[in-house]
Protein backbone atom coordinates (compact mmCIF):
# COMPACT_ATOMS: atom_id res chain seq x y z
CA UNK A 1 0.00 0.00 0.00
CA UNK A 2 1.07 3.27 -0.57
CA UNK A 3 1.47 6.77 1.20
CA UNK A 4 -2.13 7.91 0.57
CA UNK A 5 -3.79 4.29 1.76
CA UNK A 6 -1.87 4.65 5.14
CA UNK A 7 -3.20 8.39 5.73
CA UNK A 8 -6.07 7.09 5.14
CA UNK A 9 -5.85 4.38 7.52
CA UNK A 10 -4.59 6.73 10.26
CA UNK A 11 -7.60 9.00 9.56
CA UNK A 12 -9.46 6.75 10.18
CA UNK A 13 -8.05 5.21 13.42
CA UNK A 14 -8.14 8.93 14.76
CA UNK A 15 -11.56 9.24 14.50
CA UNK A 16 -12.34 6.02 15.87
CA UNK A 17 -13.34 4.40 12.68
CA UNK A 18 -10.60 1.45 13.23
CA UNK A 19 -9.02 -0.62 15.80
CA UNK A 20 -7.15 1.64 18.32
CA UNK A 21 -3.18 1.84 18.73
CA UNK A 22 -2.40 -1.25 21.30
CA UNK A 23 -5.84 -3.65 20.32
CA UNK A 24 -5.87 -6.56 18.72
CA UNK A 25 -5.25 -5.64 14.98
CA UNK A 26 -3.20 -2.64 15.24
CA UNK A 27 0.57 -1.97 14.96
CA UNK A 28 2.22 -1.88 18.81
CA UNK A 29 1.89 0.81 21.36
CA UNK A 30 4.23 3.37 20.67
CA UNK A 31 5.21 2.70 16.77
CA UNK A 32 4.71 6.18 14.91
CA UNK A 33 1.66 6.32 12.48
CA UNK A 34 4.12 8.04 9.94
CA UNK A 35 5.44 5.32 7.52
CA UNK A 36 9.15 4.44 8.46
CA UNK A 37 11.93 6.94 6.60
CA UNK A 38 9.98 10.00 6.27
CA UNK A 39 12.84 12.21 7.89
CA UNK A 40 11.37 14.48 11.11
CA UNK A 41 14.37 16.85 10.91
CA UNK A 42 11.42 19.64 9.82
CA UNK A 43 9.99 19.35 13.65
CA UNK A 44 10.29 21.96 15.63
CA UNK A 45 13.02 21.07 18.87
CA UNK A 46 10.75 21.99 21.68
CA UNK A 47 7.91 20.40 22.98
CA UNK A 48 4.78 21.84 21.48
CA UNK A 49 1.17 22.35 22.63
CA UNK A 50 -1.75 20.10 22.50
CA UNK A 51 -3.77 20.69 19.15
CA UNK A 52 -7.05 19.77 18.29
CA UNK A 53 -8.77 19.73 14.83
CA UNK A 54 -12.27 19.32 12.82
CA UNK A 55 -11.96 15.40 11.70
CA UNK A 56 -13.24 15.94 8.23
CA UNK A 57 -10.56 19.17 7.88
CA UNK A 58 -7.87 16.48 9.35
CA UNK A 59 -8.46 14.07 6.19
CA UNK A 60 -8.05 17.18 3.47
CA UNK A 61 -5.12 18.17 4.97
CA UNK A 62 -4.24 14.58 4.88
CA UNK A 63 -4.61 14.90 0.95
CA UNK A 64 -3.08 17.77 0.47
CA UNK A 65 0.12 16.66 2.50
CA UNK A 66 0.30 13.68 0.10
CA UNK A 67 0.63 16.23 -2.92
CA UNK A 68 2.93 18.51 -1.30
CA UNK A 69 6.18 16.53 -0.48
CA UNK A 70 7.90 19.77 0.83
CA UNK A 71 5.88 20.17 3.92
CA UNK A 72 4.49 16.73 4.02
CA UNK A 73 6.74 15.75 7.44
CA UNK A 74 5.62 18.96 8.99
CA UNK A 75 1.75 18.34 8.17
CA UNK A 76 1.39 14.73 9.20
CA UNK A 77 3.04 15.70 12.14
CA UNK A 78 0.42 17.97 13.30
CA UNK A 79 -2.75 15.88 12.10
CA UNK A 80 -0.95 12.67 13.77
CA UNK A 81 -0.79 14.19 17.15
CA UNK A 82 -3.80 16.37 17.36
CA UNK A 83 -6.98 15.46 19.01
CA UNK A 84 -10.12 15.28 16.18
CA UNK A 85 -13.20 16.36 17.20
CA UNK A 86 -16.55 16.77 15.13
CA UNK A 87 -16.84 19.78 13.87
CA UNK A 88 -19.87 21.04 16.74
CA UNK A 89 -17.75 19.89 19.24
CA UNK A 90 -14.81 21.86 18.76
CA UNK A 91 -14.39 25.22 21.25
CA UNK A 92 -14.74 28.48 19.20
CA UNK A 93 -11.53 29.35 19.94
CA UNK A 94 -9.00 26.22 18.12
CA UNK A 95 -7.77 27.53 15.07
CA UNK A 96 -9.73 26.06 11.90
CA UNK A 97 -10.05 26.56 8.43
CA UNK A 98 -10.93 29.50 7.33
CA UNK A 99 -10.92 31.22 10.48
CA UNK A 100 -9.58 34.61 11.52
CA UNK A 101 -6.31 34.27 13.45
CA UNK A 102 -4.76 37.45 15.37
CA UNK A 103 -0.92 36.31 16.27
CA UNK A 104 2.41 37.55 17.07
CA UNK A 105 5.46 36.32 15.93
CA UNK A 106 7.92 36.97 19.38
CA UNK A 107 11.16 36.83 16.55
CA UNK A 108 10.42 40.56 15.45
CA UNK A 109 7.37 41.44 17.87
CA UNK A 110 5.03 41.98 14.90
CA UNK A 111 1.67 41.37 14.98
CA UNK A 112 -0.70 40.28 12.57
CA UNK A 113 -4.09 38.92 11.23
CA UNK A 114 -4.65 36.19 9.22
CA UNK A 115 -7.36 34.07 7.61
CA UNK A 116 -6.34 30.18 6.98
CA UNK A 117 -7.58 28.89 3.75
CA UNK A 118 -7.01 26.00 1.45
CA UNK A 119 -4.12 26.91 -1.32
CA UNK A 120 -6.75 27.34 -3.86
CA UNK A 121 -8.27 30.71 -1.61
CA UNK A 122 -4.60 32.17 -0.50
CA UNK A 123 -4.00 36.06 -1.34
CA UNK A 124 -1.20 36.95 1.10
CA UNK A 125 -1.87 40.10 -0.35
CA UNK A 126 -5.44 40.31 0.92
CA UNK A 127 -4.44 38.60 4.42
CA UNK A 128 -5.13 35.00 3.78
CA UNK A 129 -2.40 32.24 3.91
CA UNK A 130 -2.39 29.21 2.62
CA UNK A 131 -2.22 25.65 5.55
CA UNK A 132 0.59 25.09 2.98
CA UNK A 133 2.66 27.14 4.04
CA UNK A 134 4.79 26.60 7.49
CA UNK A 135 2.98 29.14 9.21
CA UNK A 136 -0.28 27.62 8.15
CA UNK A 137 0.48 24.58 9.47
CA UNK A 138 1.99 26.55 12.52
CA UNK A 139 -1.15 27.51 13.39
CA UNK A 140 -3.79 24.69 12.86
CA UNK A 141 -5.45 23.41 15.95
CA UNK A 142 -4.01 26.31 18.80
CA UNK A 143 -6.10 27.54 20.95
CA UNK A 144 -6.08 31.41 21.76
CA UNK A 145 -3.15 32.20 24.06
CA UNK A 146 -1.18 29.14 22.86
CA UNK A 147 2.32 29.55 21.77
CA UNK A 148 4.30 27.18 19.35
CA UNK A 149 8.20 27.11 18.23
CA UNK A 150 8.31 26.56 15.03
CA UNK A 151 10.44 27.29 11.95
CA UNK A 152 9.33 29.92 9.10
CA UNK A 153 10.48 29.32 5.71
CA UNK A 154 14.08 29.73 5.74
CA UNK A 155 14.37 27.07 8.75
CA UNK A 156 14.92 29.32 11.89
CA UNK A 157 12.38 28.76 14.65
CA UNK A 158 10.18 31.34 15.31
CA UNK A 159 7.56 31.63 18.57
CA UNK A 160 3.79 32.16 17.40
CA UNK A 161 1.08 32.95 20.01
CA UNK A 162 -2.35 32.91 19.43
CA UNK A 163 -4.14 36.15 20.64
CA UNK A 164 -7.36 35.91 18.84
CA UNK A 165 -9.32 33.95 16.77
CA UNK A 166 -12.79 34.51 14.81
CA UNK A 167 -14.30 31.53 13.20
CA UNK A 168 -16.03 32.02 9.60
CA UNK A 169 -19.72 32.22 9.78
CA UNK A 170 -20.44 29.18 8.43
CA UNK A 171 -18.15 27.39 11.19
CA UNK A 172 -19.26 28.75 14.46
CA UNK A 173 -18.25 25.76 16.53
CA UNK A 174 -19.12 24.86 20.17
Amino acid sequence: PGLGALLRVVSRIRRGLVPAPGTPGHWPRGESVLPKGIPMNTRPSTARPPLAMIDHEADILTTLAERTPALRTMLLAEIERATLHDAAAIPRDVVTMNATIDFTDDANGSARTVQLVYPADADFEAGRISIMTPVGIGLIGLREGQSIVWPDRDGRERRLTVTRVEQAPQQQHA
